[in-house]
């Protein structure tokens, strides 16, 4: 008996332990769902801040576009007028506050930058929509005046750009294309971005200072003599299918597409002048000077002018823009409307404005093909090209402190110098007497806005540089 009592009480407690042991099963699982429930939902309000953030940068590059005036003095943000994210999605309200911060340091730098500091919120909603538990931030401070553009980074940091204008169907042709014929000796340096059908053989080639990016739809669409390659410039290959260059690395990559010129735009963009071959070519009402520049009179400052000309049969001459009919620049073309802009603008300098004329910057937006003669004897300065057809080099060029995008480029023959902006080689010429520099912020500035007016999407490419990432 004492036996089975003892069987018995061992039997009890046996399932006592069990029944301890499974209520400690239920409670860890309990609490581990728990634990995950409320992991997944901070990861959603995560989520959902991160992404009102992305919401209010649209609604910043919206205001932008309709006031670029802030891209050259940022002083003239208004707040108030930017509109901001305040609304429920999936049981969650978000919303976004902007305000200003100056002096805000630069971590990495050490710099005190002025920052727009974007705020935003995410909390769960009960019924009713009514807000509760916690708030999660995530606070972005932006640079508010190093707010750039791809395209904008494409003209000024590269001396060639080629581009394709976007197919109308998906997996349509790529029509871009770069070419130097083999009776070519080009010297050069900046960066290359070279998207489309890509043909590299030079008799000579030297590149100071820069690397050549490719993107070819496939691989019999570059071809090469390989004087290029022995220079190790072509750092990277995107995205061109079967490569067995092992020296290449392949990576996918989006095309950069060409972005229309526009004519009359709502916001100020001034008419496209209509190309004369055998006239004047320069028509005042595609003329424009941007006054930004124009408030000091030791010309520290670097003044620029803007035209823009569409050819609608044969290609825009370059010689003839700049130089006139005689290719002299003594009645008509850019040349003697600069040199007269500079005597109104600096009339204490005399006849030294010739010598300046080489430090304005000329911006030039191409609707139709350009066509760059054989030219031995001048050199040209300061030249930003934005070509919507083929850019054709005929001979001898030289170019410094220039760049060139367009949708084709080809070099015929000859022998070519082009150095890119802000590169060594355009920082040793010395212009009147004074070498060349980078366009100052105030430039960069009041081009963008320019090309904001006068270039379509361009403001779908505006970037904010991040100083600093919060979340709490």
């Amino acid at each position: 008996m004492k036996r089975k009592g003892y069987a018995l009480l061992l039997a009890i407690e046996a399932m006592f332990i069990l029944t301890l042991l499974a209520a400690a099963m239920v409670t860890l699982a309990s609490t581990s769902y728990k634990s995950s429930i409320k992991k997944e939902k901070l990861e959603q309000l995560k989520l959902k801040s991160e992404s009102a953030i992305e919401k209010q940068y649209v609604y910043l590059k919206d205001y932008i576009m309709k006031n670029p005036i802030v891209l050259v003095d940022s002083s003239k943000y208004n707040l108030a007028s930017i509109s901001k994210v305040n609304e429920n999605y999936e049981g969650i309200h978000i919303e976004t506050s902007l305000s200003k911060v100056e002096n805000f340091e630069d971590a990495p730098t050490g710099r005190k930058v002025n920052c727009l500091k974007i705020e935003a919120r995410a909390q769960y909603l009960e019924e009713g929509n009514v807000a509760v538990g916690r708030i999660l931030k995530t606070t972005v401070y932006i640079d508010m005046d190093s707010i750039y553009n791809e395209y904008f980074e494409r003209i000024f940091k590269s001396s060639f750009t080629t581009a394709p204008k976007e197919p109308l169907i998906y997996g349509g042709a790529i029509e871009s294309s770069f070419k130097i014929n083999d009776a070519v000796n080009l010297k050069t340096s900046g960066n290359m971005l070279l998207q489309g059908t890509v043909t590299l053989n030079p008799s000579s080639f030297e590149m100071d200072e820069g690397e050549i990016f490719l993107k070819s739809p496939k691989k019999i669409e570059f071809q090469s003599n390989g004087l290029v390659e022995a220079e190790n410039r072509i750092s990277r290959v995107e995205a061109i299918e079967d490569s067995d260059f092992e020296e290449w690395t392949s990576r996918n990559a989006d095309y950069l597409y060409f972005c229309p010129i526009l004519n009359i735009t709502s916001n100020g963009g001034k008419p496209l002048a209509n190309y004369i071959g055998d006239g004047n070519p320069i028509d005042d009402n595609s003329l424009e000077f941007l006054t930004v520049d124009n408030s000091d009179t030791l010309m520290d400052v670097q003044n620029t002018v803007t035209y823009k000309v569409r050819s609608n049969s044969g290609p825009v001459s370059f010689q003839h823009l700049i130089n006139g009919r005689n290719r002299k620049g003594d009645v008509e073309g850019l040349y003697p409307v600069i040199i007269n802009k500079l005597r109104t603008l600096y009339p204490h300098l005399g006849d030294e404005v010739i010598m300046r004329f080489g430090e304005f910057y000329k911006v030039l937006l191409i609707d139709g093909n350009l066509t760059i003669e054989d030219d031995k004897e001048f050199a040209y300065n300061n030249y930003v090209i934005y070509c919507s057809g083929k850019v054709t080099f005929e001979g001898d060029a030289y170019f410094y402190n220039s760049s060139i995008f367009a949708q084709k480029i080809e070099l015929k023959g000859g022998n070519v110098l082009f150095n890119g902006i802000n590169t060594r080689q355009s920082s040793k010429k010395i212009v009147g007497n004074r070498y060349l520099t980078d366009f100052k912020s105030a430039n960069k500035g009041a081009i963008s806005e320019y090309l904001l007016k006068n270039i379509a999407n361009y403001g779908d490419y505006l970037q904010f540089r991040v100083v600093k990432w919060e979340q709490e």
